[in-house]
């Protein structure tokens, strides 16, 4: 086979979730190739229909699996990607239309998405703050991820949020600078008085 394709062909590894799809994507990149394969090979040849259900599989799972990549990369995986990458992967999935075979497949996903992942959709939820704040955050997103139904509750929570830091960082630090002026002018206390006029001249 990969002397007619001159192409390796993964094979699905259960361990990896996005390998069905690379392996499917391989077979449909290499189409033109597998026919003549099929061909030399004896081997019989996909259906149009199974050739259109791997067109349509590819066309589902490539956003999922984009999405896969993204929460598992070492560079930018960031709290801040969760929200955002959820909720673009759901849209991505309903703008999925004009489907034959997989729209089971899609309806599937989208359901275990909005179950899995209630406090992405649904920002007023308790467990929906620190995804907000961390994805508000960061300068790649700001506030450009979040439906509009929910900007004004989300940036009364990063308003919020950012004064009560500030707060809470202002207060440490007076606390610090004053603990710092205290104890410095209880060191150097020894220096002013008669005491150290005596001491001075006793030394010299």
């Amino acid at each position: 086979l990969y002397d007619i394709c001159n192409a390796k062909f993964p094979v699905p590894i259960i361990t990896r979730w996005n390998s069905m799809y690379y392996a499917v994507k391989k077979v449909i990149t290499n189409k033109e190739k597998l026919l003549v394969a099929f061909d030399e090979l004896k081997l019989n040849k996909l259906k149009q229909s199974e050739w259109a259900f791997l067109d349509e599989y590819c066309l589902i799972m490539e956003p999922l699996a984009t999405s896969l990549d993204l929460m598992q990369g070492e560079k930018n995986c960031f709290l801040g990607y969760v929200a955002p990458t959820i909720i673009a992967l759901r849209l991505k999935l309903i703008q999925s239309t004009h489907l034959i075979y997989c729209k089971p497949l899609v309806y599937s996903i989208i359901k275990s998405l909005e179950e899995r992942f209630k406090y992405i959709f649904d920002l007023t939820h308790i467990k929906s703050k620190p995804f907000i704040l961390s994805a508000i955050s960061h300068p790649k997103f700001k506030l450009s991820w979040v439906p509009g139904r929910y900007l004004a509750v989300c940036k009364q929570l990063f308003i919020t949020d950012f004064n009560l830091q500030y707060a809470i960082e202002n207060r440490t630090d007076e606390n610090g600078s004053d603990d710092n002026e205290n104890s410095d002018h209880e060191f150097y206390q020894i220096l002013s008085g008669d005491s150290f006029l005596e001491n001075q001249i006793s030394v010299q």
